[in-house]
């Protein structure tokens, strides 16, 4: 009796909040990103995430001299730590960004045949 208790007052509500939270916070990102400015970003670290977003890089970059940094989930395997990448940033509110060309620098490296 006493672990149905608490599966209804703690995990349950539990579960809801952290959904309700993932939910809200993809729609504000996705609101923010519909008024946009196009910049450069940096890599600066490349990691292994969760089993639904298996890999993610985080990029930094400046917008009026103030830094930002955000994380995306995607394959960036190509990139190295340091290569420049195009993004969008919210115009609302820099902090939100997301890469739009992971291969802005392919244009810049050279191809050596040997």
């Amino acid at each position: 009796m006493k672990n149905n208790k608490i599966i209804y007052y703690v995990l349950i509500p539990s579960i809801v909040f952290i959904l309700v939270f993932s939910f809200g916070k993809e729609y504000y990102r996705k609101e923010k990103l519909k008024r946009t400015k196009k910049a450069f970003a940096v890599m600066v670290e490349f990691s292994t995430g969760t089993v639904r977003h298996s890999m993610r890089g985080t990029f930094q970059y400046k917008i009026n001299n103030n830094t930002y940094k955000f994380i995306q989930s995607e394959d960036f395997s190509m990139l190295t730590i340091g290569d420049t990448v195009e993004i969008e940033y919210s115009i609302e509110d820099n902090s939100v960004a997301r890469v739009i060309n992971k291969h802005y620098m392919d244009k810049y490296k050279w191809n050596v045949i040997e």
